[in-house]
């Protein structure tokens, strides 16, 4: 998974880590074993840390917020599992968020194509029944 890189440097290479799949996310949260393995665990750790408050909107500034405040408080031994678990809490909220905003894209463009094609049809009935009301009082 690492990947040297070394074309036109000075001094030591520089070692990269490839992003793994997300498929192999849940492989890697298993092994890892910390609080944060979900968005509603997420949520509920920040919750519980008082970082963001129940029931309490949360935008990407707030999550910035999260981060900064998890490296400035974070203190001796904690600091790499506090971090470590901020950075899931945010990464999967941020990733939830994703996901719903896609959904909602996805819902309205199929509504809006949907639409296209049905608002001819009750345009015509329309039509029809002002047609049949007007023959009506003949």
């Amino acid at each position: 998974m690492e990947k040297s890189s070394s074309a036109n440097q000075t001094g030591p290479p520089i070692t990269t880590q490839l992003l793994p799949a997300r498929s192999k996310f849940s492989t890697l949260l298993m092994a890892y074993g910390g609080p944060v393995r979900s968005a509603g665990k997420a949520q509920r750790w920040l919750e519980a840390k008082g970082w963001i408050l129940v029931g309490e909107p949360y935008d990407h500034m707030k999550l910035a917020h999260v981060l900064i405040t998890a490296a400035m408080v974070s203190k001796g031994p904690n600091l790499k599992n506090e971090v470590k678990n901020a950075v899931l809490a945010v990464a999967f909220l941020l990733e939830d968020d994703v996901s719903d905003k896609i959904s909602s894209s996805l819902a309205n463009a199929v509504t809006a194509k949907a639409l296209d094609h049905v608002d001819p049809i009750i345009h015509c009935i329309t039509s029809s029944l002002d047609f049949v009301t007007a023959s009506d009082t003949i």
